[in-house]
């Protein structure tokens, strides 16, 4: 599946156009996305097949998510942290946090089945730990970058067990059945 594949369902491409990853005004993909960088992707997949585990960290993109890539069966994780303070969706339609985004989050994941995991509202950063077995990466999120907060929480972990393409998502018994972020 591809943004292009994204087309077709009218909320999945309302996010991709409003987070610039569509053309606004087309259903190509925008302009800094791989389809632009068709020698860069064959070298970086190229390593990605001649490596053991290949999990890549992006960011800048105001949104969050955790997916596996399968370009050529060349499987490969991708872990994306949110901005800090960039605007993300709800910010930019003038939206609460976690209000209206949720459908538009639900339709990315329908028709993108790569895509495991997505949050295109909230702010915050990634914890990264990698080790033999297995590495794994949390994301924190704060109540506001507006003013000074000590509110953060956890919103998501996973974990790829060494020598796999496969997400496990973790659960945290601190976090299960709660709405609301955890204070420190």
């Amino acid at each position: 599946a591809s943004v292009e594949d994204a087309a077709s369902d009218p909320d999945a491409l309302f996010a991709l156009r409003k987070l610039k990853l569509t053309d606004a005004d087309a259903v190509e993909t925008f302009h800094d996305l791989w389809g632009v960088f068709a020698h860069e992707k064959a070298e970086l997949l190229q390593a990605v097949r001649a490596a053991e585990r290949t999990i890549v960290l992006s960011g800048d993109v105001h949104f969050s998510a955790e997916h596996i890539t399968t370009p050529d069966g060349s499987g490969f994780v991708e872990w994306t942290s949110t901005s800090i303070t960039s605007p993300n969706l709800d910010d930019k339609m003038g939206w609460p946090r976690g209000a209206e985004s949720r459908d538009y989050e639900a339709a990315l994941l329908k028709v993108l089945p790569d895509l495991q995991w997505c949050d295109l509202d909230s702010h915050g950063f990634m914890v990264v730990e990698a080790g033999p077995q297995s590495a794994s990466c949390q994301w924190w999120f704060v109540d506001t970058v507006l003013e000074r907060s000590d509110v953060e929480f956890r919103a998501a972990t996973f974990q790829v067990p060494r020598g796999r393409a496969e997400v496990v998502p973790v659960m945290d018994p601190l976090l299960a059945g709660r709405s609301e972020p955890l204070s420190r």
